[in-house]
């Protein structure tokens, strides 16, 4: 978990679960996230207002990642080139919509709609290692209004297959 906040404890307590005080795009967050790789399941719940900016950082933060992973060598300096993700791959992002009217909710999340794809799309290529036939990725994705979001959240639930 990269959260800048306090973690609850029954959720520190639970098998698996790291947390590192910071912003999930900081230098220190990227050599953790490279630690704990390779990652089957990503859940962002962050309180980022504009869900392009999320999903920007979400990408970039990833893309860093990768990039340290394949930089990775052993005592004997040969190359690890670890992997980041492990297949199928699970995405869970919490979007926080601006709200002013439900007219709004609809806009933006036509808005997030547009450009989903393509962040989808970025993030299944960080995974490819080099983009051959055996490297192709099938995203399927949803979004949703759940239970627990709030008026102006939605979930974005997508699921990577590596073919």
């Amino acid at each position: 978990a990269m959260d800048p906040g306090v973690l609850a404890q029954r959720v520190m307590t639970l098998q698996g679960v790291h947390h590192l005080r910071a912003e999930l795009s900081s230098e220190e967050s990227v050599k953790v996230l490279a630690l704990h790789a390779p990652y089957s399941v990503i859940v962002c719940d962050a309180s980022v207002s504009n869900a392009n900016e999320l999903l920007v950082k979400i990408a970039e933060t990833f893309d860093r990642v990768s990039s340290l992973l394949k930089k990775s060598v052993d005592s004997s300096e040969r190359s690890l080139d670890r992997t980041i993700f492990a297949w199928p791959l699970c995405l869970v992002v919490t979007l926080k919509l601006p709200y002013k009217t439900h007219g709004s909710i609809d806009r933006n999340l036509e808005k997030v709609n547009g450009y989903i794809p393509d962040y989808l799309r970025r993030i299944a290529l960080i995974g490819s290692s080099s983009g051959g036939e055996s490297d192709v990725v099938e995203v399927s994705y949803r979004i949703c209004h759940l239970f627990a979001n709030s008026t102006s959240e939605r979930t974005l639930l997508a699921i990577f297959h590596k073919k």
